[in-house]
């Protein structure tokens, strides 16, 4: 059998008790798939080579309520018996969820997706961030987009998003580009920089770099030369923490 050991053990009311941590290792790698430890105290000594009298000592403990457990199911114990009338045998409390809890990748990936999920890009008759000849860019109808996209399926082209529709793909905002033009940027491309980027506000991210080049125009870049610029940025913001200081020169380099 094995056993998921998160490092919280070692954190929690048993982190100075190592003989009991240490039994309670030995009972989750030789739990069943429900939890259960059908072994006598006797057994358990002769397999794990721990004397008698600390095994029964640490089980003590397990069996023991605990109210300063981090889990209130079965008052704070770690195991409890399985029957009543004999005093071995047990169940390991809270074993099935913490078995059934993803592996460290895929938990990270399932905190980015719920993080993604509530973040909708709402742009309802809002002007672009970006100006041009010193006057706003004509107000955007309402886009919304959500920036949780199934990872099987390549993301369609704006255009195609809408064909159904016969609608013109919508930009959510509009980068100054060094021929006076505008890069329109739209809410496929910040869904997919979102996931990419989670610990950065993109759509906050690509107002600042609005500003930047309209503050700039000898930095501005060309048509071919702009999503790297975008990528640039935001990657320099997921690897800096704010502190209220923004990023945008040392992105622009």
């Amino acid at each position: 059998m094995f056993a998921k050991v998160f490092a919280s053990l070692w954190d929690g009311t048993l982190a100075d008790q190592w003989e009991t941590w240490s039994l309670f290792v030995f009972m989750l790698a030789h739990a069943d798939q429900d939890g259960v430890v059908d072994m006598t105290h006797g057994a358990i000594s002769r397999r794990s080579c721990i004397p008698l009298e600390k095994v029964t000592a640490a089980i003590g403990v397990l069996e023991a309520a605990d109210s300063r457990s981090r889990s209130s199911e079965e008052g704070g114990r770690r195991i409890v018996r399985l029957d009543g009338d004999r005093d071995w045998g047990w169940r390991v409390v809270n074993y099935a969820k913490y078995r059934n809890l993803k592996d460290l990748d895929q938990r990270r990936e399932q905190n980015r997706a719920a993080q993604a999920k509530h973040r909708l890009i709402r742009v309802c008759q809002q002007p672009s961030a970006a100006v041009s000849n010193g006057q706003p860019s004509s107000p955007q109808v309402e886009v919304e987009a959500e920036v949780e996209v199934d990872r099987t399926e390549p993301t369609p082209p704006p255009a195609l998003a809408l064909q159904a529709t016969g609608e013109a793909p919508v930009p959510v905002i509009e980068l100054p580009l060094r021929d006076g033009t505008l890069f329109p940027v739209y809410p496929h491309q910040i869904a997919r920089w979102v996931r990419t980027f989670p610990d950065v506000l993109v759509l906050d991210t690509l107002r600042e770099m609005a500003a930047w080049l309209d503050a700039n125009p000898g930095r501005r870049k060309t048509r071919r030369g702009c999503p790297r610029f975008v990528t640039g940025w935001l990657l320099r913001e997921q690897d800096t923490p704010r502190s209220g200081a923004h990023h945008g020169p040392q992105a622009a380099r």
